[in-house]
């Protein structure tokens, strides 16, 4: 019996002596778990982990070392499952979806609820169609937005001018729209590509304003002009800073000469506004039709209605009167400017002009060191009655 105990506590002894050599064994790293990660000694007697991922997807190799094999394998098994899993290149996505089905249904889909730049952005939009349009928005890169931006500084304006960085920066822009919609509503895309590219530098902000002698030669010649509609509106752009196409859309229904008042319903920003007219632009606005013909657009084409363009007598005009370097907008940066020379307010003006922001409004307003001598003279004589 006790050769049987004997040899059973022996037995009992080799499997406890197994289990732990087992259990030893299992803690090592095994062949399995070191594949494609390489131990390197290092000078220093420590010792790093090298990990490679290489798969069959047509990608090159990728390799990175660690301080130890826990975070080799990590690092290894995560690279391996973004490849796998097509997530390798953040623009990868379905090559079902092209550039041009994305531009669709933004245009479709959203321009309708943005109603401040629908017009400029639609037309971006399309122009990146005409370019872009077939490609598969798995190969819309940075690179390729790049190259094709680039060709907008060779493409002419409606002056025939090429396009300012300003102009160029807002297609872009309105494309970088449409692909975050793409990534956030329709998960056509992992990431925006426009969002890696830099803006173009756009300078400092126009700065032209007429003098008096200039805006005394300027309403002279858009009196002798063929259009009777771009006296008038001149004459209200700079007497009451509205922009053309706020005048362009302005209906009789909507002015009220008695109170000195007009209402913009469709602004820029989508907000409309009040904006008060001096005695002598309500004057003008009044001879410009006869009261039994107030209906409708105030400014609009004698034979069918619809709202004017007055850009081609515009620039016949500045011509006639030797004006160089004048855009219609900068007749608002003039009245802004005045204003402020008068003594107004900014927030008065934000009032009057519409604008979202004092920012906005600061690009507008340059008031010069003279018109400001006032400030200093009171400041002085708030310190000698002290």
């Amino acid at each position: 019996m006790d050769h049987i105990k004997d040899k059973k506590s022996v037995d009992a002894h080799t499997m406890h002596t197994g289990s732990l050599k087992s259990t030893v064994r299992s803690s090592k790293p095994q062949g399995a778990d070191m594949r494609g990660i390489q131990k390197i000694p290092n000078k220093d007697g420590t010792k790093s982990y090298r990990a490679q991922v290489r798969l069959n997807d047509g990608l090159p190799p990728q390799s990175k070392s660690f301080p130890t094999l826990m975070e080799a394998r990590a690092w290894k098994a995560q690279e391996e499952t973004k490849r796998r899993q097509g997530m390798y290149f953040p623009t990868m996505t379905s090559k079902q979806n092209k550039l041009d089905e994305l531009i669709d249904r933004y245009i479709a889909k959203v321009l309708p609820s943005k109603p401040k730049n629908a017009r400029n952005t639609q037309q971006h939009l399309l122009w990146w169609k005409t370019q872009l349009g077939n490609l598969p928005l798995n190969k819309i890169s940075s690179d390729v937005i790049s190259q094709t931006r680039d060709l907008l500084l060779d493409k002419p304006n409606r002056d025939g001018n090429p396009l300012s960085p300003k102009t160029v920066n807002r297609y872009l822009a309105s494309l970088s729209a449409a692909l975050t919609y793409g990534v956030e509503e329709c998960g056509w895309l992992h990431t925006n590509p426009c969002l890696l590219l830099s803006k173009f530098n756009e300078g400092p902000s126009r700065n032209r304003l007429l003098s008096r002698e200039e805006i005394d030669k300027l309403l002279e010649a858009c009196k002798k002009s063929k259009s009777k509609n771009l006296y008038p509106m001149i004459f209200l752009a700079m007497r009451s800073g509205m922009r053309l196409g706020e005048l362009q859309k302005l209906e009789w229904i909507d002015v009220n000469l008695s109170q000195n008042v007009v209402f913009l319903r469709d602004t820029k920003n989508g907000l409309p506004r009040s904006v008060p007219l001096s005695n002598e632009a309500r004057a003008v606005l009044e001879n410009t039709t006869p009261i039994q013909d107030r209906k409708g657009l105030v400014f609009q084409n004698k034979y069918s209605g619809s709202k004017v363009s007055i850009h081609k007598a515009f620039y016949k005009a500045i011509a006639l009167a030797g004006i160089a370097d004048l855009h219609i907008h900068d007749l608002r940066h003039l009245f802004c400017t005045t204003a402020a020379q008068s003594g107004a307010s900014i927030l008065q003006i934000k009032a009057i002009t519409g604008h979202q922001t004092l920012q906005q409004l600061s690009r507008y307003t340059h008031i010069e060191g003279a018109h400001l001598k006032h400030i200093v003279d009171d400041v002085d004589k708030a310190f000698q009655e002290k």
